[in-house]
């Protein structure tokens, strides 16, 4: 698999995925509007300095941790769908998926919250904000391969494969490391920049033009989630084909 075949691929699958289960995807939508309106009412587009002033509001943190949550859940219908191409096995209950998913879902949610609150953790803790940010800024570059190394845990757990573990991970991930940080950085990219721009964008505009550009980013993120999903579930099929293997729902 070359790279502008990967490309292709992260968005038309993508795409597919949206037309087959809309409803999972308009559900990040709405995760993403909620966290628009927490942040309206707490002026945080208002002005740009509503803006630095209401960025650590816990309820704007809360709403931004069910958002990563929920793109992190998706990932599991999204594995199943990909690999198949049917939106019956993508949502068929399986118990094995379910729990393999559940082990690496923990794992993962573990990880982003602590990328989410560490800077105020360590802010309550008596270290300075600046310092704290810093720090959490250079942890979160540190951590970012984890991801990349995790994606043949993750798709193998939504597939319900026991083989599927965080230490089978590591070792089907060698090999596809830099070529994989390039997809999952390049294909999000475009949607990523649009989604900062129509959020800084908002800032210090009239309330209706400001509401029409928050509700278009709110249906961008929820294109934006599934994109960034199917590219690990694209990065995974690369890396099986690597091992000589195929993905595949394993049998209950």
């Amino acid at each position: 698999m070359n790279f502008g075949t990967a490309l292709r691929q992260t968005y038309a699958g993508a795409w597919r995925f949206l037309v087959a289960i809309p409803i999972l995807a308009a559900a990040i939508i709405g995760v993403e509007g909620l966290q628009h309106v927490v942040e309206w009412r707490t002026g945080f587009y208002a002005s740009f300095a509503g803006m630095k002033a209401a960025g650590h509001d816990p309820a704007r943190m809360i709403a931004g941790s069910l958002k990563v949550g929920w793109i992190v859940l998706l990932g599991y219908w999204t594995a199943r769908f990909i690999v198949t191409g049917s939106p019956k096995d993508a949502m068929a209950f399986d118990r094995s998926a379910v729990r393999r998913y559940t082990a690496f879902f923990v794992f993962s949610a573990s990880l982003g919250l602590l990328i989410i609150f560490g800077g105020d953790l360590l802010h309550l803790a008596g270290v300075d904000r600046r310092i704290a940010a810093t720090g959490m800024a250079i942890f979160t570059v540190a951590t970012f391969p984890i991801s990349l190394i995790i994606v043949p845990w993750a798709v193998g757990a939504a597939l319900g494969d026991p083989r599927a573990t965080l230490k089978s991970s590591f070792r089907r991930a060698w090999g596809s490391i830099f070529w994989g940080l390039a997809l999952m950085i390049l294909a999000p990219l475009p949607l990523m920049a649009a989604h900062y721009a129509l959020g800084y964008g908002a800032v210090g505009r009239a309330p209706w033009l400001a509401i029409s550009m928050l509700t278009i980013d709110a249906i961008l993120v929820g294109f934006l989630g599934v994109v960034i999903n199917v590219s690990q579930v694209v990065l995974a099929k690369r890396m099986a084909e690597r091992a000589g293997e195929t993905l595949a729902i394993s049998p209950a």
